[in-house]
């Protein structure tokens, strides 16, 4: 399955017809209703607005192999390569299953798969996916027809248009899962948003920064929706969500193809050798060792372009970790050392920050931040981060 990476880079999608062979449907439909009865052998619960099974991985076992196998495909991971060319390798990053409730939900709000002040200003995060590629991808898999999910073509390489905006902020929410009432509606089609209206077997590839929309969760048509993300290592860009599915959670994979194993395996590696190098840089920030820390955040992220969104990534996971309590940098670091970081990373901080809390509608935010949801910090790159370590 051959598609355009300049048309996704202009759209933010790409639409994939046939991803499934038919003769295949049936197959993965009954696995993935097995694994659907061993996540909620009661039923799926009544008040689940978005009924999600999170790391089905949990339920592979001989009988269930062939749903797993399904993400290592050549019409799956081979798309997601075609999609990362300057990445050494890919691999899955996550993996969801979405389904219909058992009543009447109604529609979600209009979103971009991202918070500002976890991951940083959209600017940084669009100018970054523009000029190195993407470092993350994420597939739908209908195994049923589905016309659920709409996106607003372009989206991703922008702010909210102020018609946008206007229609975005007329519908007070927050991004709760337990939300209540349910049902009630919540916006209507975006100006220019088309409906990705996927067949049994069909797909759609996009990038989580797109405006897009789950337009109704009905219990009167049958949803099985695989959602799977992909990540790339040793590409032009950082990923700083991990590697997906950790050491201790991959007994799975003995039920696969050798193929496979070594797929999940080798991540595995490239994993650890991206956490030395993070370890690294942060060595070089407490060591004041402004050529090593030079030298590994270019390894890290080799882009040239953009390379700041990887160091405010850093900031935001220094400013965010609990010191020790972090299962893959606790052993590697003393609470003492994540303090003298959390005060070294202090003025990157105070420059994503602006006087006025800003809110901006369609980030997973519940509200006014004090951050900057949009712009990059002015005057502030990473020059300036190393001339304050001497303060």
């Amino acid at each position: 399955m051959k598609v355009d990476p300049k048309q996704f880079m202009a759209d933010g999608f790409t639409i994939l017809r046939g991803v499934i062979d038919p003769g295949e449907l049936e197959a993965l439909r009954s696995g993935v209703e097995t694994m659907v009865l061993r996540e909620w052998p009661d039923g799926i619960p009544d008040g689940a607005f978005q009924p999600m099974m999170k790391g089905f991985y949990r339920h592979v076992d001989d009988s269930t192999s062939h749903v797993m196998e399904l993400l290592l495909h050549e019409n799956t991971l081979g798309v997601a390569r075609q999609l990362m060319p300057r990445a050494k390798f890919v691999c899955p990053a996550y993996m969801f299953m979405i389904l219909n409730p058992v009543r009447q939900m109604g529609p979600w709000f209009w979103h971009r798969d991202m918070s500002p002040p976890l991951e940083g200003p959209l600017q940084g995060l669009q100018e970054d996916f523009m000029a190195n590629g993407p470092a993350v991808l994420q597939m739908n898999i209908a195994l049923y027809d589905d016309k659920v999910l709409w996106v607003v073509p372009g989206s991703h390489n922008r702010p909210n248009t102020d018609e946008e905006n206007v229609q975005l902020a007329s519908v007070p929410h927050g991004y709760g899962h337990g939300q209540q009432p349910q049902g009630e509606k919540r916006h209507t089609p975006l100006p220019h948003s088309i409906c990705v209206d996927l067949k049994a077997g069909d797909a759609v590839i996009y990038t989580n920064m797109i405006l897009h929309w789950a337009s109704d969760y009905t219990s009167k048509v049958l949803r099985r929706c695989i959602l799977l993300g992909y990540r790339c290592f040793s590409g032009p860009r950082f990923y700083y969500e991990g590697v997906g599915v950790r050491k201790d959670q991959r007994d799975f994979t003995k039920y696969l193809s050798p193929r496979s194993r070594e797929i999940f395996e080798h991540a595995l590696v490239l994993h650890e050798e991206e956490v030395d190098t993070v370890e690294a840089i942060f060595r070089a920030v407490l060591d004041r060792d402004e050529m090593g820390f030079c030298k590994s955040l270019e390894k890290l992220h080799p882009g040239k372009p953009a390379r700041m969104t990887c160091l405010i990534h850093l900031c935001k996971f220094i400013q965010r970790n609990i010191k020790s309590r972090d299962e893959v940098y606790g052993p590697r670091f003393s609470d003492d050392e994540f303090d003298l970081l959390r005060s070294r990373f202090a003025p990157l901080d105070e420059a994503l920050k602006t006087d006025t809390p800003q809110y901006m509608p369609g980030f997973q935010i519940p509200g006014p931040t004090p951050y900057r949801l949009y712009e990059l910090p002015p005057g502030f790159g990473i020059d300036q981060f190393v001339e304050s370590w001497g303060n």
